[in-house]
């Protein structure tokens, strides 16, 4: 999933909720939930680093500067101390630093060899180092960190190294299918050959192997999409996307043949699919059928849209805005009439918006009507001068973000951008300015200057800093650039926000200055002592999580901190996509606002698996109050954010978009 840029606070956004005051005690599903809970801290309690080196640590990382204050740390003698310094070491994603990490990867502490490892993960370049070190006797945890890397920096080289990696233990055969997926993910040459995919069935084969393996087989098999397979193949999985035990396989079997199948095959395929006893294999063959299906599978759509499961007919409306050839209007027009849900009749409005039929909608941007509907509305038109009509009489965020973006995705030029940069929203105004740095013209760098002169707005201030590299980048060479450019260049490499400065250095090596960052706050260990987890109070039911403050121990702090503030109080889940994720935290309540800082990421190679509960990010280090938890496993996202904790019971799957949050109750031990 792309959760970068301005579609990235649309996307992964972070979380909030009213607090009612925080309650020393704990409640989990089970007795022997709690226990676990108990036990684990006490481990952790005689295994991690003493609090002065948990902050020199920390601060390492929060600034992500020089990793001299580390070194130290990475000679200990206490294993614990040793480790979590090079997990800091591993977070900079510095190339400079793999000779260091190389040295790491030979530790005989396993916990500090797998650090080391996910260092290669993380930092651009890094394959090749992962490549020469799978030739060495290494243990199987280090092993599985190393094809993990290749996966986060797929390149044709890996393949064959990943092919091999299948058979080996479970844990790194398993890293070796999702690493194979995110190559066909990334398109790479070499990715849905033959032989991928043959290696890819032999885990399938084995009925009764490491089920973990098995899920992840089927992953790959999905997210590659191999255009044609051969017949053998075709046969044995499509036997398999009907029949297997696992609906895992099963639902991403149906993803991934539904790019190859033909005629009566995909057919089969699609109808019995719509006719799973699992959700999940339901709502993956409405994906496929709104990326594969043709009219002659309308009897298919009009199952799945009769589906007695909210989310599987949600997933059905949205198929059928990219089919052609059926009756739109027939069929969809239903779902607009009141009785139905607002998340249905908004993709219902998109859908049809989609498909070209326009005239049922009018009466949807009515003031009478709910923003939700009108938000969709607007994200189905085409006319610049109406959208700009909304976004002058707008008076809900959700509103003016919503014409902004759709102006953005019309490609609207510099005069549409002058417009936004005017409006007193600051995501707006982020708009406009993205839409002037891709204008390819150099004289638009003294308005774009303007324009983020006295900002605040970290979207304003990263999306400007972008646009000004692309912008300077347009001078001749021996033009001098703008002082005022320089100017607010250099300001920003002092930024407090990692993530400002981190969108400074482009263009300030284009202008030649320089400046010296903040010491960043970081918090004291002890401020997290006795936090367990936290009871998140919604209108669907009770969510309750438990935190991961070992490995992301400043996010917890902050998620904490926010609530205790009250700044999640009454605030709607603004994104929902089924079976992928629900997404709250936002301000504004359309994912395009923070707190007004960010804070750093906190990667590790905890899996994104069902119920994890990770930081929505809109590139490095972007993290503020918004996040999600996953509805399915989501393995491709393991590493790219933070984790920092875990659903233990709840009714996540009945989380609609616009389902308000109530309370947030931090639960500590005494």
């Amino acid at each position: 999933m792309a959760l970068e840029g301005l579609s990235g606070r649309r996307a992964l956004l972070e979380q909030g909720s009213q607090n009612l005051g925080v309650r020393v005690s704990v409640h989990r599903a089970d007795y022997h939930t709690h226990m676990n809970t108990l036990m684990l801290l006490s481990a952790l309690a005689h295994s991690a680093p003493d609090a002065a080196t948990l902050q020199t640590i920390w601060t390492v990382e929060a600034s992500r500067g020089s990793p001299a204050a580390l070194m130290p740390l990475l000679e200990s003698e206490d294993p614990p101390t040793q480790a979590r310094a090079t997990l800091a070491l591993a977070r900079l994603r510095d190339p400079a630093n793999f000779p260091t990490l190389e040295t790491l990867l030979r530790s005989p502490n396993t916990d500090t060899a797998e650090a080391a490892a996910f260092g290669f993960a993380l930092t651009e370049g890094g394959a090749s180092y992962a490549r020469t070190a799978l030739k060495q006797d290494l243990p199987d945890a280090v092993r599985t960190r190393l094809i993990q890397a290749l996966g986060m920096q797929p390149e044709q080289a890996n393949i064959k190294v990943l092919i091999s990696a299948l058979d080996e233990a479970a844990p790194i055969a398993q890293a070796a299918a999702v690493s194979l997926g995110q190559h066909g993910m990334a398109e790479v040459k070499g990715s849905a050959s033959s032989a991928v995919m043959e290696a890819l069935a032999q885990p399938l084969r084995g009925r009764f192997l490491d089920p973990a393996v098995r899920d992840a087989a089927a992953f790959a098999i999905a997210r590659i999409s191999a255009k044609s397979l051969s017949e053998p193949l075709m046969t044995e999985w499509l036997d398999l996307a009907d029949h297997d035990r696992s609906p895992t396989v099963r639902a991403f079997l149906v993803r991934g043949l539904a790019v190859s199948a033909k005629g009566n095959a995909l057919s089969e395929l699609l109808t019995a699919g719509a006719s799973d006893p699992d959700r999940g294999v339901r709502i993956a063959t409405a994906r496929a059928l709104g990326k594969h299906g043709r009219v002659q599978h309308e009897q298919v759509l009009i199952k799945l849209l009769s589906d007695g499961a909210w989310d599987v007919q949600i997933s059905a409306i949205q198929a059928s805005g990219e089919m052609n050839g059926i009756d739109h209007p027939a069929l969809l027009s239903p779902f607009l009439a009141e009785g139905h849900s607002e998340d249905t009749q908004a993709a219902a409005i998109l859908a049809l918006g989609k498909a070209g039929v326009t005239a049922p909608l009018r009466p949807f941007l009515g003031k009478d009507q709910p923003v939700a509907l009108r938000v969709a509305v607007a994200q189905t038109l085409k006319d610049e001068k109406q959208l700009l009509r909304l976004l002058d009489k707008a008076q809900e965020a959700p509103m003016r973000s919503a014409v902004a973006g759709r102006l953005a995705e019309l490609e609207s030029g510099p005069d549409v951008a002058r417009i936004l940069i005017k409006n007193a929203d600051p995501a707006i105004v982020a708009v406009g300015i993205s839409i002037l740095g891709e204008s390819q013209d150099s004289a638009l760098i003294g308005e774009l200057v303007t324009a983020m002169d006295g900002a605040t707005d970290l979207d304003v201030l990263r999306e400007g800093l972008k646009a000004l590299d692309s912008l300077l980048a347009l001078l001749p060479t021996r033009t001098p650039p703008p002082v005022a450019a320089a100017a607010v260049i250099e300001k920003a490499l002092q930024h407090p926000s990692v993530s400002v400065r981190l969108a400074a250095q482009a263009p300030a090596i284009r202008v030649g200055v320089s400046g010296t960052p903040p010491k960043p706050k970081v918090p004291d260990p002890t401020d997290l002592e006795g936090i367990v987890g936290a009871r998140i109070v919604t209108d669907a039911g009770t969510l309750i999580v438990e935190f991961e403050t070992e490995l992301a121990p400043m996010t917890v702090l902050n998620f904490v901190t926010l609530a205790e503030a009250d700044a999640f109080d009454d605030k709607n889940f603004h994104r929902v996509v089924v079976d992928f994720v629900i997404q709250d935290g936002c301000p504004r309540g359309d994912g395009w606002g923070g707190p007004g800082y960010s804070i750093v990421d906190e990667l590790s190679w905890l899996p994104y698996d069902e119920g994890t509960l990770g930081m929505a990010l809109s590139g490095p280090d972007t993290g503020g109050s918004q996040w999600f938890i996953t509805l399915a496993p989501q393995p491709h996202l393991t590493a790219g954010y933070t984790v920092f904790g875990q659903l233990v019971s709840g009714p996540s799957h009945a989380v609609h978009q616009g389902t308000v949050i109530r309370d947030v109750i931090i639960e500590r031990i005494d």
